[in-house]
C-alpha cells in the first residue's frame, strides 16, 4: 500500500499523457489504484510500478471502448504538440526511465515502435521555437 502511496504522482503524470482533462486523469489513477489493490502485490519478480502502468493501459483501453468520443485526444498534446502516441513513451523513457522493452510492455507494442515514438518527440522538442532571454550581471 506504501508503495503504491509512493507512485501516485507518477501514476498522475502518466494519466495526463492518456486522458483528454486533468479531471480525466484524476479518475483514472483512482480507478486504476482500486484495481491495484484488489489485485494485491505483483508478484516478486516483477516491478510494482510497470505492473501498475500496465493496470493503467488496459484501464485506459477498456474506457475507449466505453467511450471513444470522450478519449479523443492526448491532455500532453495540448500543452506541447507532439506527434501523435509519442506523449506516453516519451514519458515512459525519458521521465519515468523505463528501458524501452519494459515501455513497450506497459503500453503494449513493439519496443521498435517505442523507439521511433520517442525520437518523434525529441525530434518535435528539438524543431520548438524557444524563447529565452540570457541575463547578465
Amino acid at each position: 500500500m506504501k508503495d503504491l502511496v509512493a507512485l501516485l504522482p507518477r501514476l498522475r503524470r502518466f494519466a495526463m499523457t492518456l486522458c483528454p482533462s486533468a479531471k480525466a486523469a484524476d479518475e483514472m489513477v483512482g480507478a486504476v489504484s482500486l484495481r491495484a489493490l484488489a489485485h494485491g502485490q505483483p508478484a516478486a519478480d516483477i516491478r510494482l510500478d510497470a505492473w501498475v502502468y500496465r493496470l493503467m493501459r488496459a484501464l485506459r483501453q477498456e474506457s475507449l471502448v466505453l467511450a471513444p468520443e470522450s478519449q479523443s485526444i492526448e491532455a500532453a498534446a495540448r500543452i506541447i504538440p507532439l506527434p501523435s502516441g509519442s506523449s506516453a513513451a516519451f514519458l515512459l523513457v525519458n521521465v519515468e526511465k523505463f528501458s524501452y522493452e519494459v515501455a513497450a510492455d506497459i503500453l503494449g507494442i513493439p519496443h521498435e515502435a517505442v523507439m521511433r515514438q520517442v525520437a518523434e518527440a525529441r525530434m518535435s522538442f528539438a524543431a520548438q521555437e524557444t524563447k529565452t532571454f540570457e541575463k547578465r550581471a
